[in-house]
């Protein structure tokens, strides 16, 4: 394998104590990657997860590289205990807080149910500054950032943050986003070679695939989303008494037949209606 792609000798036998720990102690591993576009941030998870898929004997193929929350999730509950998961791109997209918030609780939630799966999980990232406390923090066990080298664009480096390291981090660099502090001098070198059981061809395929089919299930979901807004005024409009717009025009607008029209208006307005008081 060091043919293929280099491991560090010190690295590796951190990876095989984590593996004897996770074996041992019927634990897991959540391991962040995080670093600028480009940077090689998943191309360094492609390369640990196969090293660890040697140390566990599972497999590592594409089918291990999760692009969505769907994938994700269904991997962590489905996959055979120790396997190793890589949620790529984990944030890709999302630009508002409450995006970022909506996501989080998500993972939060597949973390806390796949803990005794014994998987080595890595989520790749642009920034630990953009987790919540609980996976940054608690959840996680260690952090490799990933850099570009100033003197040579070709070179790729890592540092490392132990538990206790990658909560400094989270304290002291929240308000600037900086990975200033605490001060990690050690760095270690990597080189742009794939694992030899994922190509780079049928990585980018699939990241393709993922977020187009991501983006038009976003598009049914906003579209549902405003048509029952749209519903939702018509109803108040009836209660206020205000006939100006027909129920016929609202389903003509919406490009709905009648009858969906008139099962969605129920169930909204179902919806709304405050619980009953017991007696």
């Amino acid at each position: 394998m060091e043919k293929l792609f280099h491991i560090p000798k010190d690295i590796k036998r951190q990876l095989e104590k984590s593996v004897r720990i996770v074996k041992e102690e019927n634990q897991d591993r959540v391991i962040l990657i995080t670093g600028r576009e480009g940077s090689g941030k998943s191309l360094l998870a492609r390369q640990l997860g196969y090293y660890y898929s040697l140390l566990l004997q599972t497999k590592f193929d594409m089918n291990n590289i999760a692009f969505t929350r769907e994938q994700f999730a269904d991997m962590v509950r489905n996959f055979q205990k120790n396997s190793v998961v890589v949620f790529d791109e984990a944030f890709k997209g999302l630009s508002s807080k409450g995006a970022l918030s909506k996501e989080n609780k998500e993972l939060i939630s597949l973390l806390i149910e796949c803990r005794q799966r014994g998987h080595i999980i890595f989520i790749v990232l642009p920034s630990i500054f953009i987790l919540e406390k609980y996976i940054a923090v608690f959840r996680s066990h260690s952090l490799f950032n990933v850099a570009i080298s100033k003197r040579n664009y070709k070179h790729r480096f890592y540092k490392i943050y132990n538990y206790n390291n990658k909560l400094k981090l989270y304290i002291l660099g929240q308000r600037y986003m900086s990975y200033s502090r605490p001060k990690i001098n050690k760095k270690w070198r990597f080189y742009i070679t794939p694992p030899p059981t994922i190509t780079n061809e049928e990585y980018e395929k699939k990241k393709r695939e993922s977020f187009k089919r991501n983006d038009e299930e976003k598009k049914i979901e906003n579209r549902i989303d405003w048509e029952d807004e749209i519903i939702s005024r018509k109803i108040q409009y009836d209660e206020e008494g205000n006939k100006d717009i027909s129920d016929k025009g609202m389903y003509y607008l919406l490009n709905k037949s009648k009858s969906n029209y008139f099962l969605r208006k129920k169930r909204i307005k179902e919806s709304k209606k405050p619980p009953k008081t017991p007696t």
